[in-house]
């Protein structure tokens, strides 16, 4: 550009012998202007967006995977409870606590019942509420476990409801997942005493429970902790489990991201408490 009556104008990306001069220094104030923006863009701003998003992703995920743990538990605690109710009601059951049929236990309550009904504990008391047997599995042996038993019987009510009673037992800090009910003939007649079936809820019994395979060392960086509210027989709540629920949605990302088919990373998993 020139004026009319003097010497030419000079523009900010001119160097003093004019534009042609001062190529080198154009082409670098045009890529500072167009890379830095980006840069923020892609360093900071884009970065930021994603990381609240991933967020609220996984507070969803948390919030979902709790109500999934929540039913799972109830599901099992429905499960035990039937299957109480199908041993409840034989008159072989009925004749052994009244004192009668005591080759009940090894016909009926061998290492098959324990594995197949998924099951820790078996109690069953006489008609005066006095234990008469006490079992576990060990290994691929059924032994006594009397005074376990006993404080988880001691546990129910004095009087059982006609559906019987379930929930959530702590002893000595442990959760217990029992149900018991009264004793009776195939017709339903008669009252020959209590059975209760209890499954001990350890970290190993959690996995399965919520269908979830034990997670190997490198397979995702890091878990969401969802916690588990475990109810009493009085369906008030009574303790908490924390549950380790993979961070797939972040993980996921961050592998498509660096153009990898695999993402591996040490797991911290956290211990049930």
């Amino acid at each position: 550009m020139f004026r009319l009556n003097g010497p030419p104008i000079r523009q900010w990306w001119s160097g003093p012998e004019g534009a042609r001069q001062s190529l080198r220094t154009q082409v670098l104030l045009l890529l500072t202007i167009l890379i830095l923006p980006a840069l923020a863009l892609a360093l900071v701003v884009i970065p930021g967006i994603l990381e609240r998003r991933f967020a609220q992703i996984e507070r969803d995920q948390v919030t979902q995977f709790t109500q999934i743990a929540q039913e799972d538990l109830l599901t099992e605690e429905r499960r035990i409870s039937l299957f109480v109710l199908n041993f409840t009601q034989w008159s072989e059951t009925y004749e052994f606590a009244a004192g009668r049929n005591m080759i009940f236990p090894q016909s009926a309550l061998g290492a098959s019942t324990f594995t197949g009904g998924r099951i820790d504990y078996v109690g069953i008391t006489s008609p005066g509420r006095q234990l008469i047997t006490g079992l576990t599995l060990k290994g691929d042996t059924v032994v006594a476990a009397t005074d376990l038993v006993r404080t988880l019987l001691a546990s129910l009510p004095r009087t059982l409801p006609p559906g019987g009673a379930s929930g959530v037992v702590q002893v000595r800090g442990k959760p217990y997942l029992l149900a018991g009910r009264t004793i009776t003939r195939d017709d339903g007649s008669g009252d020959g005493g209590v059975l209760m079936f209890a499954r001990a809820l350890n970290p190993q019994a959690l996995d399965q429970l919520m269908h979830r395979k034990k997670p190997s060392r490198r397979a995702l960086p890091r878990c969401l902790l969802v916690e588990l509210k475990l109810r009493s027989l009085h369906r008030r709540p009574c303790t908490r489990r924390r549950l380790c629920s993979p961070r797939t949605a972040r993980h996921n990302w961050r592998c498509t991201s660096a153009f990898r088919g695999t993402c591996t990373a040490p797991l911290r998993r956290r211990s049930s408490s």
